[in-house]
């Protein structure tokens, strides 16, 4: 989190408490930590309460709502969103529905909306969550097939934060990635960390 501007957007606010794009970048600098929710949520709700009508104080309320497990409000209000979304929006704004339906426990609602987020705007993080879905309902096998893209979106993710690994860990040498070949007689096993 930048603190410069941290406080140019506090002082900002301090003379238009109600400026709601002011709001809105100040949220962005808080929610660059997610353990930061309980003070972006109120950012964005008031951000919201201004500009109700404007897609992007819509969705970043929508966004804080979801990451303060406000699922439900989540889910309404990227509804909402996607009925003032443009082009350019809509396909981040399906994604997010099906990922508040998951929340949810809706995995078959999820699958729907993540199908169709990737037919607007193919993204292999989309298909990694629709796998999680898959999973959720009960689909093992095509579930796990699809989840394999969760490599190429650790990938995507690595060069984005520019070789530094965030959440995803390093696997030890000689680990055997599935390929779709049959598992009858053999065993599969998880990889743990080491503590």
């Amino acid at each position: 989190m930048s603190a410069e501007k941290y406080r140019a957007y506090a002082n900002q606010l301090i003379r238009n408490p109600d400026d709601p794009e002011t709001l809105i970048n100040q949220f962005a600098v808080l929610s660059e930590k997610k353990e930061n929710g309980k003070q972006y949520y109120y950012l964005a709700k008031r951000a919201y309460e201004i500009a109700p009508n404007e897609i992007n104080t819509a969705f970043n309320y929508g966004s804080a709502c979801h990451r303060t497990g406000r699922f439900k409000e989540a889910l309404r209000t990227y509804q909402r969103c996607l009925e003032i979304a443009d082009g350019e929006w809509l396909p981040k704004i399906t994604h997010h529905v099906g990922i508040a339906y998951r929340a949810l426990g809706n995995n078959e609602k999820a699958i729907e909306f993540y199908t169709k987020a990737y037919e607007l705007e193919p993204h292999p993080q989309i298909l990694k969550d629709r796998a999680l879905a898959y999973l959720g309902t009960g689909q093992l096998n095509k579930g796990l097939k699809e989840f394999e893209v969760r490599r190429e979106v650790a990938l995507i993710k690595f060069r984005e934060n520019k070789g530094e690994l965030i959440t995803q860990q390093k696997l030890p040498a000689g680990v055997k990635h599935w390929q779709g070949e049959d598992l009858n007689g053999k065993s599969v096993l998880p990889i743990y960390p080491a503590s």
